[in-house]
């Protein structure tokens, strides 16, 4: 009866708080913290503002592959921080911008940063970008959008390369030493 108690209490927190994670990830999870590039105040901004924005700060033109509304709930704080979030992206950009709800504060609107390591995750260090969640009293949950810049394209490593090559070749080898056998 007791193990039943327990078990419903354990269903009950479950439908009740669906949107809790109950794990944590770990900076190794969503590889390294990406690089904080520069911030503006570009207000009620549209991507084509957003776009010319990251032009100019990166010197040359860029591809605007997609801005989506992003939600307090798709950040994690990483296990371990005390600042450090993590989102999935939708894409693998070279870099990505978040738009923070500025109201009653003196946030900035727009923070560039380049994706590092893990390009599917964007991994972001609030601190580094000035932004204190204590002190300016807003939360996560101030996100109100992500733009996603230049799409990366996965390049194999060379040593995978070689090993298909040495495989193919090697599986060459035995087919040929197997005809040989046949025909003796």
């Amino acid at each position: 009866m007791k193990k039943l108690g327990i078990a419903g209490l354990v269903a009950f927190y479950l439908c009740v708080f669906p949107m809790v994670n109950l794990w944590a990830l770990a900076i190794t999870d969503v590889g390294g913290i990406d690089s904080f590039i520069a911030s503006a105040d570009l207000g009620n901004s549209g991507d084509a503002t957003e776009e010319a924005w990251v032009e100019s700060i990166l010197g040359y033109d860029v591809d605007y592959m997609t801005s989506y509304d992003s939600f307090g709930s798709d950040w994690t704080l990483l296990d371990g921080e005390s600042d450090v979030y993590a989102a999935e992206l939708s894409g693998s950009p070279s870099h990505f911008l978040i738009k923070i709800g500025t109201g009653g504060t003196d946030l900035l609107s727009h923070y560039l940063f380049e994706n590092n390591e893990d390009f599917t995750w964007a991994v972001v260090d609030f601190s580094d970008a000035g932004i204190d969640f204590a002190e300016n009293n807003i939360s996560i949950s101030r996100i109100s959008h992500v733009g996603e810049f230049g799409d990366l394209i996965e390049v194999t490593e060379p040593s995978s390369i070689a090993l298909i090559i040495l495989g193919t070749i090697g599986l060459m080898i035995q087919r040929r030493r197997f005809a040989v056998s046949k025909v003796r």
